[in-house]
Protein backbone atom coordinates (compact mmCIF):
# COMPACT_ATOMS: atom_id res chain seq x y z
CA UNK A 1 0.00 0.00 0.00
CA UNK A 2 1.45 3.38 -1.19
CA UNK A 3 1.47 6.19 1.49
CA UNK A 4 0.20 10.13 1.39
CA UNK A 5 1.98 12.44 3.67
CA UNK A 6 -0.80 14.55 5.08
CA UNK A 7 0.87 17.78 6.97
CA UNK A 8 -1.07 18.74 9.87
CA UNK A 9 -4.37 20.23 9.44
CA UNK A 10 -4.91 22.34 12.53
CA UNK A 11 -8.69 23.33 13.47
CA UNK A 12 -10.02 21.09 10.35
CA UNK A 13 -11.80 17.96 10.33
CA UNK A 14 -9.80 15.68 7.62
CA UNK A 15 -11.87 12.73 8.60
CA UNK A 16 -13.29 12.84 4.34
CA UNK A 17 -10.21 13.47 2.73
CA UNK A 18 -8.32 10.75 4.76
CA UNK A 19 -11.22 7.98 4.29
CA UNK A 20 -11.12 9.24 0.54
CA UNK A 21 -7.37 7.96 -0.05
CA UNK A 22 -7.85 4.83 2.20
CA UNK A 23 -11.06 4.20 0.15
CA UNK A 24 -8.92 4.45 -3.06
CA UNK A 25 -5.94 2.14 -1.35
CA UNK A 26 -3.21 4.23 0.23
CA UNK A 27 -2.22 4.63 3.55
CA UNK A 28 -2.84 8.18 5.66
CA UNK A 29 0.79 9.03 7.29
CA UNK A 30 0.16 12.41 9.47
CA UNK A 31 2.84 14.21 10.18
CA UNK A 32 2.42 16.67 13.20
CA UNK A 33 3.54 18.45 16.41
CA UNK A 34 0.05 17.38 18.25
CA UNK A 35 0.34 13.69 18.36
CA UNK A 36 -1.78 12.74 21.20
CA UNK A 37 -4.66 14.79 20.19
CA UNK A 38 -4.66 13.41 16.47
CA UNK A 39 -4.45 9.61 17.90
CA UNK A 40 -7.32 10.65 19.96
CA UNK A 41 -8.85 11.90 16.88
CA UNK A 42 -8.12 8.71 14.74
CA UNK A 43 -9.12 6.37 17.67
CA UNK A 44 -12.22 8.63 18.07
CA UNK A 45 -13.19 8.36 14.09
CA UNK A 46 -12.04 5.02 13.25
CA UNK A 47 -9.25 5.97 11.08
CA UNK A 48 -5.94 3.89 10.73
CA UNK A 49 -2.93 6.22 9.60
CA UNK A 50 0.23 6.53 10.93
CA UNK A 51 1.55 9.24 13.15
CA UNK A 52 4.48 11.03 12.77
CA UNK A 53 5.04 12.78 15.84
CA UNK A 54 7.63 15.12 15.03
CA UNK A 55 9.39 18.48 17.26
CA UNK A 56 8.88 20.87 14.15
CA UNK A 57 6.44 21.06 11.51
CA UNK A 58 9.85 22.04 9.12
CA UNK A 59 10.73 20.08 6.14
CA UNK A 60 13.85 18.86 7.45
CA UNK A 61 11.98 17.04 10.65
CA UNK A 62 9.31 15.97 8.36
CA UNK A 63 11.49 14.21 5.98
CA UNK A 64 13.61 12.82 9.25
CA UNK A 65 10.91 11.23 10.35
CA UNK A 66 9.28 9.67 7.73
CA UNK A 67 10.00 6.02 7.23
CA UNK A 68 9.67 5.87 3.51
CA UNK A 69 8.75 7.95 0.21
CA UNK A 70 4.71 8.91 -0.15
CA UNK A 71 3.41 9.08 -3.40
CA UNK A 72 1.55 12.17 -2.60
CA UNK A 73 2.37 15.23 -0.03
CA UNK A 74 -0.82 17.05 0.93
CA UNK A 75 -1.57 19.76 3.67
CA UNK A 76 -5.22 21.50 3.96
CA UNK A 77 -4.26 24.27 5.66
CA UNK A 78 -3.05 27.38 4.31
CA UNK A 79 -0.13 28.05 7.15
CA UNK A 80 1.33 25.13 5.82
CA UNK A 81 1.45 25.08 2.27
CA UNK A 82 5.29 26.30 2.02
CA UNK A 83 6.17 23.43 3.78
CA UNK A 84 4.40 20.80 1.85
CA UNK A 85 5.69 22.08 -1.13
CA UNK A 86 9.26 22.20 0.22
CA UNK A 87 8.92 18.54 1.23
CA UNK A 88 7.16 17.76 -2.09
CA UNK A 89 10.40 19.30 -3.95
CA UNK A 90 12.93 17.71 -1.83
CA UNK A 91 11.21 14.25 -2.55
CA UNK A 92 10.56 15.05 -5.70
CA UNK A 93 7.14 14.71 -5.65
CA UNK A 94 4.59 17.38 -8.11
CA UNK A 95 4.22 20.57 -6.15
CA UNK A 96 3.53 24.23 -6.19
CA UNK A 97 6.65 26.12 -6.00
CA UNK A 98 7.63 27.38 -2.76
CA UNK A 99 8.62 30.81 -4.28
CA UNK A 100 5.31 30.98 -6.15
CA UNK A 101 3.40 30.09 -2.81
CA UNK A 102 5.49 32.95 -0.95
CA UNK A 103 4.66 35.33 -3.67
CA UNK A 104 0.35 34.51 -3.59
CA UNK A 105 0.73 35.52 -0.09
CA UNK A 106 2.17 39.11 -0.88
CA UNK A 107 -1.27 40.72 -1.39
CA UNK A 108 0.13 44.00 -3.01
CA UNK A 109 2.30 41.60 -5.43
CA UNK A 110 -0.85 40.14 -6.00
CA UNK A 111 -2.83 43.16 -6.93
CA UNK A 112 -0.24 44.53 -9.32
CA UNK A 113 -0.22 40.55 -11.24
CA UNK A 114 -3.88 41.23 -11.18
CA UNK A 115 -4.29 44.87 -12.18
CA UNK A 116 -2.21 43.87 -15.51
CA UNK A 117 -5.04 41.33 -16.62
CA UNK A 118 -8.87 42.63 -17.18
CA UNK A 119 -9.67 40.94 -14.00
CA UNK A 120 -11.29 43.68 -12.66
CA UNK A 121 -10.49 43.77 -8.66
CA UNK A 122 -11.76 46.84 -5.71
CA UNK A 123 -9.67 49.56 -4.77
CA UNK A 124 -6.62 48.72 -2.81
CA UNK A 125 -4.15 50.56 -1.25
CA UNK A 126 -0.78 49.83 0.86
CA UNK A 127 -0.30 51.94 3.87
CA UNK A 128 3.23 51.09 4.77
CA UNK A 129 3.02 52.08 8.82
CA UNK A 130 0.65 53.35 10.52
CA UNK A 131 1.86 56.88 10.76
CA UNK A 132 1.22 56.62 7.19
CA UNK A 133 -2.34 56.09 8.33
CA UNK A 134 -2.61 59.09 9.85
CA UNK A 135 -4.03 61.73 7.18
CA UNK A 136 -5.43 59.52 4.91
CA UNK A 137 -8.48 59.81 3.37
CA UNK A 138 -9.52 56.57 3.27
CA UNK A 139 -12.95 57.01 2.05
CA UNK A 140 -11.57 58.90 -0.97
CA UNK A 141 -8.50 56.10 -1.82
CA UNK A 142 -10.80 53.01 -1.49
CA UNK A 143 -14.15 53.98 -0.14
CA UNK A 144 -16.33 52.67 3.11
CA UNK A 145 -16.54 49.44 4.12
CA UNK A 146 -13.18 48.96 3.35
CA UNK A 147 -11.33 45.80 4.30
CA UNK A 148 -7.99 45.53 6.06
CA UNK A 149 -5.43 43.02 5.66
CA UNK A 150 -2.02 42.34 6.61
CA UNK A 151 0.23 42.30 3.31
CA UNK A 152 1.36 38.43 4.01
CA UNK A 153 -0.19 35.44 5.96
CA UNK A 154 -2.72 33.38 6.10
CA UNK A 155 -6.05 32.03 7.19
CA UNK A 156 -7.72 35.79 7.27
CA UNK A 157 -5.72 36.29 10.18
CA UNK A 158 -5.49 39.94 11.11
CA UNK A 159 -8.32 40.88 8.73
CA UNK A 160 -10.62 43.43 9.92
CA UNK A 161 -13.78 45.23 8.12
CA UNK A 162 -14.71 48.96 9.07
CA UNK A 163 -17.05 50.84 8.21
CA UNK A 164 -16.06 54.36 8.75
CA UNK A 165 -12.80 56.54 9.57
CA UNK A 166 -13.60 56.86 13.08
CA UNK A 167 -14.11 52.85 13.42
CA UNK A 168 -10.26 52.92 11.40
CA UNK A 169 -9.08 55.31 13.80
CA UNK A 170 -10.34 53.82 17.36
CA UNK A 171 -8.70 50.43 16.26
CA UNK A 172 -5.11 51.91 15.48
Amino acid sequence: MENILFIETRGMNPTGILNAAIARGYHPVIATVQGDEWRQRLLEQHIEATLLTVPRLAPQDILAAFPSRPVAVITLSDQYLEIGAEVARQLDLPHTPVDVLASCRDKQATRQLVAATTVKQPAFAKIENLESLHGVALSELVGFPLIFKPLSGHSSLGVHKFYAQSEVDDFF
